[in-house]
């Protein structure tokens, strides 16, 4: 995966612009939450980054959007029940760990919503619940699952999503062979959110996660800086993003993976990667500012020629088809992009 950087180049910060620019006209968003953003260390609810969250979303309702939540964090808050039991349970049997995450999630799903109900409700903001299966994200289930979104965004109502790991598991007969509508076609709710996207055809997805966007090293690494944006187009190559979080299965990996295929492959117009624990940065996004960490498949939007110059191609984007001939001859220079 191709990194573009704005160090000083034009042709990129143009590039940057114009795609910021579409941004604001973006009517459905898809947020994902990830598990760092909604957990404390100590596995309890960062009840101040849930709260802002919210009030964004609701903010962003205000003018006129449509805002669908997948939400991580059910097994973190919950873990913090199970790992805390009674003294008397660790005299028994011990506990798988599969089970102890199943139960983990039973737990924690209920608080987290909750919690999510609670902070919605005080704005006069209904919300839903919706728990996943592997067989849900696959036709025909996937085609109702659409369906019933886009009308909960209909009635006023914010969608929250996740994956049921309770139940989700994969099925096997009586000789061992799994069941192929169980057997799991994402690997986490980067993935998910990702997937969804598709089907719901919506203009942006955003990433929440606990750094500022993908780094050009792991974010501890000293002169480590966020790459603006990232063009899918070109293919995918590994790159170093430092380590996955202690309460969630994804990582800035996944994430990057979870964006390329969906780009690539189910044509999503726009993904962004941003930090979860900025207060504002969901709003700031949505207002077209440089925000995390913009990854989008150019050859769609637009390209970048053998010169490196910038040139609109035709727009896929349901966010807007028709503004593509915007600042086409700015950028006819020679300057070289970073790839």
């Amino acid at each position: 995966m191709a990194f573009y950087r704005t160090d000083g180049v034009m042709n990129v910060d143009a590039i940057e612009k114009n795609l910021r620019s579409e941004i604001t006209k973006a009517k459905k968003i898809l947020i994902k939450v990830g598990t760092s953003v909604i957990t404390q260390k100590n596995r309890t609810a960062a009840l101040g980054r849930i709260s802002y969250i919210v009030e964004q979303i609701v903010e962003l309702r205000e003018r006129d959007k449509q805002i669908i939540l997948v939400t991580s964090g059910a097994v973190g808050l919950g873990s913090k029940v199970v790992l805390d039991r009674p003294v008397s349970l660790h005299e028994g049997p011990p506990q798988s760990k599969d089970l102890q995450k199943r139960a983990s999630a039973a737990i924690g799903q209920a608080r987290l919503m909750a919690l999510y109900d609670l902070l919605f409700t005080h704005k006069n903001v209904s919300v839903s619940q919706i728990l996943l299966k592997h067989k849900d994200l696959r036709e025909p289930n996937i085609n109702r699952l659409s369906e019933t979104c886009n009308f909960l965004l209909e009635l006023g109502v914010v969608p929250i999503l996740n994956e049921n790991d309770v139940t989700n598991f994969d099925e096997k007969d009586n000789d061992g062979r799994v069941d192929p509508l169980e057997k799991p076609i994402l690997t986490d709710n980067d993935a998910l959110a990702c997937h969804l996207a598709s089907h719901i055809c919506v203009d942006l997805v955003v990433l929440l996660t606990d750094v500022d966007g993908v780094f050009t090293a792991p974010p501890s690494t000293p002169g480590a800086k966020v790459i603006p944006l990232i063009d899918s187009s070109i293919g995918t190559t590994a790159t170093t993003t430092g380590s996955v979080s202690g309460l969630g299965r994804g990582g800035m990996e996944a994430k990057i993976s979870a964006a390329g295929k969906a780009l690539n492959l189910h044509r999503v117009p726009m993904i962004i990667i941003a930090n979860g624990f900025d207060q504002s940065s969901i709003v700031r996004i949505a207002r077209g500012e440089s925000v995390g960490t913009l990854i989008v498949k150019l050859d769609g939007v637009c390209k970048i020629n053998n010169n490196n110059n910038y040139s609109n191609n035709n727009n896929h984007s349901n966010i807007n088809n028709n503004n593509n001939n915007n600042n086409n001859n700015n950028n006819n220079n020679n300057n070289n992009n970073n790839n």
